[in-house]
């Protein structure tokens, strides 16, 4: 009866409040395969705050995220999801912009194999998983994981955000690449109008800086980048440091309404880039 009305409200749950939320997910089995979004069944994990968070607001999740993604990505060859967690928003592009090709990446094995799984359940043709992170350099780095809530993954350090409870983190060493040497290896052609999405917490300067080749020929028709202060300083850098390497290479900041904006050095938001000379797209 519930995924009926999460169809019937647009792949969103109606505003309930938070008690309706945590009753139903306290009575739920913890592992169910859900429609996140129309022709998209997912094998959810509701351990995780993540997969909780996401299915039971859909479109608010994150809002105005999705509908800015969905909007960006209509006339898009390309969407790259970068941190693509368990693929949220690469099933949401997925589903409403099929002609796209979907890249995921993703370092954390839990998370990639829900990825090939929905790729496999649904006969995800422009699904393409790869089982990586993006870096400044090849090689292969310390993933933490906090198994209840896999949006907190990090390289390297301890996230901000994790309890303390040793017990629900676990480390997996895995391998990270140049976005520029990754791209020169598939046999798609260059996109020249591609959307990625980067949300790695803290990591984003090192990933950007490996893809100084799409950023110099302008690749991306549009960047979101997450900008959490907190989580960049972990990885030694700032929001300004990602703006002012963007910037190099003609991409500036907007927010979520496509406005144009000052990067702050205590900033805590998602930011969308555009090349210099394109015009603001309507949200």
């Amino acid at each position: 009866m519930m995924d009926s009305i999460r169809r019937l409200f647009g792949y969103s749950m109606p505003r309930l409040g938070g008690r309706a939320s945590r009753t139903y997910f306290r009575f739920t089995p913890k592992y169910a395969v859900k429609e996140l979004f129309p022709g998209v069944r997912v094998k959810m994990n509701f351990h995780d705050e993540s997969c909780r968070a996401t299915w039971w607001n859909g479109f608010r999740y994150e809002k105005p995220l999705p509908a800015l993604l969905r909007h960006l990505c209509a006339d898009a060859e390309m969407f790259f999801d970068i941190g693509a967690n368990f693929g949220f928003y690469s099933y949401l592009v997925l589903s409403y912009c099929p002609s796209v090709k979907v890249f995921s990446f993703e370092p954390n094995p839990n998370n990639f194999a829900v990825l090939t799984d929905a790729k496999a359940r649904n006969g995800l043709v422009n699904s393409f998983p790869f089982n990586i992170g993006l870096s400044d350099a090849a090689g292969e780095l310390d993933l933490t994981v906090d198994l209840i809530s896999t949006g907190h993954s990090i390289f390297g350090a301890e996230h901000p955000d994790f309890d303390g409870d040793a017990s629900v983190l676990e480390t997996h060493r895995v391998q990270v690449r140049r976005f520029d040497d990754w791209m020169a290896e598939q046999s798609t052609p260059t996109p020249m109008r591609a959307v990625a999405k980067i949300d790695i917490e803290g990591f984003e300067l090192r990933a950007l800086r490996g893809m100084e080749a799409a950023l110099r020929n302008r690749v991306f028709k549009a960047l979101v980048v997450e900008i959490m202060a907190k989580t960049l300083r972990l990885c030694d850098s700032t929001p300004v440091e990602v703006g002012d390497y963007l910037a190099r290479f003609g991409y500036l900041p907007f927010d979520l309404d496509l406005r144009p904006t000052t990067i702050r050095a205590d900033d805590a938001r998602n930011l969308v880039f555009l090349p210099t000379g394109a015009s603001s797209p309507a949200a």
